[in-house]
C-alpha cells in the first residue's frame, strides 16, 4: 500500500512497498509459525530421549566400573566407555544434523 505525500511523488508505508514486492499472505507466517513449533517439539523430544539413554548408559558404566577388581580392569571399562559415548555422541550428531536438514525442507514447503 503506498501513501500520496504529493500528487506526484508515492512514498512505501512498509518494507515490502520500499522494494517493489507483494507482502507475503498471512497463511504463510502460520504455516511457517507451524512449521517451526513442530520442529521445536521434535528436537526437544529427541534431546530428552538422548540424555536419558546416555544417563543409564552412564550409570550402568559406573556400576561396573565400582566392580573392577584390577587396574587393568578399570582401565578397560573406562576405555569401552569412552568409545561407546563418543560413538553415540557422533551418531546423535548425524541424526540432529538429518533432522535439521529435513526440517528446513519441511520449512521451504510452508512457503509454498
Amino acid at each position: 500500500m503506498k501513501l500520496n505525500v504529493h500528487p506526484h511523488v508515492e512514498v512505501a508505508k512498509d518494507a515490502y512497498g520500499m522494494l517493489g514486492m507483494q507482502p507475503m499472505p498471512f497463511e504463510f507466517a502460520e504455516k511457517a509459525y507451524r512449521a517451526w513449533l513442530d520442529s521445536a517439539q521434535s528436537a526437544q523430544a529427541e534431546a530428552v530421549e538422548f540424555v536419558n539413554t546416555r544417563a543409564g548408559k552412564d550409570m550402568a558404566v559406573l556400576s561396573e566400573w565400582a566392580r573392577c577388581t584390577t587396574p587393568t580392569d578399570a582401565l578397560e571399562v573406562q576405555a569401552r566407555y569412552a568409545s561407546e559415548a563418543m560413538s553415540d555422541y557422533v551418531a546423535q550428531s548425524q541424526r540432529m544434523l538429518r533432522w535439521l536438514t529435513a526440517s528446513g525442507q519441511r520449512g521451504i514447503g510452508a512457503e509454498r
